[in-house]
């Protein structure tokens, strides 16, 4: 007799938070209120490195969230052009070509930080 409630974005969200509060696989610095860090982000990247798809790309775009960090950085190992937004698009998108870029440094600038300099 009752209907099913669809849920909303806020609410899938804050339950997929509490989930992985609950969890403990939220990393630092916690789940609520952004794109969460996790435990297994750099795995995930490892299985993402894998696919054709990967492999067949020259340029990809990245978002600057904290567990998507792996991925940047292997698109610099394996020589793609990174496209990364600015947090919250504020300065528009970042390019960074991994030949005009130190290889000792991909680590930083696959962070926010390092991706300005």
């Amino acid at each position: 007799m009752g209907k099913d409630k669809q849920m909303t974005k806020e609410e899938i969200r804050n339950e997929i938070w509490r989930k992985m509060t609950e969890n403990k696989i939220a990393t630092f610095p916690g789940a609520y209120g952004r794109i969460p860090n996790f435990i297994g982000a750099e795995e995930a990247a490892k299985k993402l490195i894998q696919l054709d798809l990967w492999k067949k790309a020259e340029v990809v775009k990245v978002n600057p969230d904290s567990p998507q960090k792996p991925v940047r950085r292997y698109a610099l190992i394996h020589g793609k052009t990174l496209i990364m937004p600015t947090p919250r698009i504020s300065e528009g998108f970042l390019t960074l070509d991994p030949k005009r870029i130190d290889k000792r440094l991909y680590d930083y600038a696959s962070t926010i930080k390092g991706s300005f300099q």
